[in-house]
């Protein structure tokens, strides 16, 4: 069948839901995961074509619960079946604000029609190495690794984190490679200020690459008098970036660091055009999710296989190393 893109359209759409278990906890500060729940999309195209996509419902990140995001591929599924592609497009993707994880599974699926996947060797690349400040023993191994980029999970608890990272003082003292720690928005101001005074104390801001969304989103304006006050000290934006118009977020509050992923910004074409711009605007942009399978940490490596000056390096797409079982990361069959 010979159909230009324009004359494609969705012919089906196949909605399942698989469960991985995970080689160990995964600390985050608003749960621990023992598994990833993927739902994926199976989107089969007019000429034949056909492509999967996936979405992780991590409730606490956000309020996208497993129900909410079946709900609405179920109900999106019967709008755009029979449609042109271009305009299943438009129709999910303005989604993208109240549903960006739910979006995501049909966005991707949609781009994958046309994103030129290429051979790569997914686990030759180098990706952050997930630890929380709890797992004290794991922490002083990995910070006697100077090959290593750390990311510390913070708690939401900033007594017990900097407890935590007292215990391996000696470590963080010596340490020569950047340290990225996440807070998951779980800390208040007074928190930040706390975990800001204690590295600024012991003069660690030079293995602080950065602290990630400490605050809560809606709460930029204060990240902002922090990164004022603390101006050896690096932040990053990340749920709070999930459209183009996010950046001014992060560039009125002089924050240098956005993180990108396929869940929260809808789908290929959308992580492309944020990181495009904010590249334009001297933001540096983290890419990858650490809870995901191998389908959608494939596909954001592919996104930096094609557009790797965008994009900080190591990558925090490594969901699929926490996983007991992996995937084949095959995502279009011509």
């Amino acid at each position: 069948m010979n159909e230009s893109n324009s004359d494609t359209t969705i012919k089906d759409i196949r909605i399942v839901t698989k469960k991985f278990p995970l080689t160990k906890p995964y600390n985050l500060s608003f749960t621990i995961l023992y598994h990833f729940i993927s739902i994926q999309a199976l989107v089969s195209f007019s000429d034949g074509r056909k492509t999967i996509a996936e979405v992780v419902p991590l409730l606490g990140y956000n309020d996208e619960s497993e129900d909410i995001i079946i709900k609405n591929l179920t109900d999106w599924t019967k709008k755009i079946v029979g449609l042109p592609i271009n305009d299943a497009r438009i129709y999910i993707q303005k989604n993208i604000k109240s549903f960006p994880f739910s979006t995501t599974a049909l966005l991707t699926a949609i781009d994958l029609y046309k994103f030129p996947i290429q051979e790569l060797n997914h686990d030759a690349l180098q990706y952050v190495i997930p630890t929380s400040t709890v797992k004290i023993e794991e922490l002083k191994e990995l910070l006697t690794n100077p090959n290593h980029t750390i990311k510390v999970k913070l708690t939401g608890n900033v007594q017990k984190d900097i407890f935590g990272l007292e215990q391996v003082r000696n470590e963080l003292e010596s340490y020569s490679k950047k340290i990225r720690f996440d807070a998951n928005q779980a800390y208040t101001v007074e928190d930040t200020e706390s975990l800001c005074e204690y590295l600024s104390i012991n003069q660690y801001g030079n293995i602080v690459e950065y602290i990630e969304q400490p605050l809560p989103v809606g709460m930029e304006n204060e990240l902002g008098y922090l990164r004022e006050k603390y101006n050896t000290i690096n932040f990053m934006l990340d749920e709070s970036i999930v459209k183009k118009g996010d950046l001014d977020l992060a560039i009125k509050n002089d924050i240098l660091f956005i993180k990108l992923k396929l869940f929260k910004q809808g789908g290929i074409n959308e992580v492309i055009s944020i990181a495009e711009l904010a590249h334009k605007k001297n933001i540096r942009v983290i890419l990858g999710n650490g809870v995901a399978t191998r389908i959608s940490n494939y596909i954001e490596n592919q996104i930096y296989n094609y557009h790797d000056h965008l994009f900080e390096y190591p990558l925090e797409s490594n969901g699929f190393k926490k996983l007991r079982r992996q995937l084949n990361p095959i995502l279009k069959v011509k």
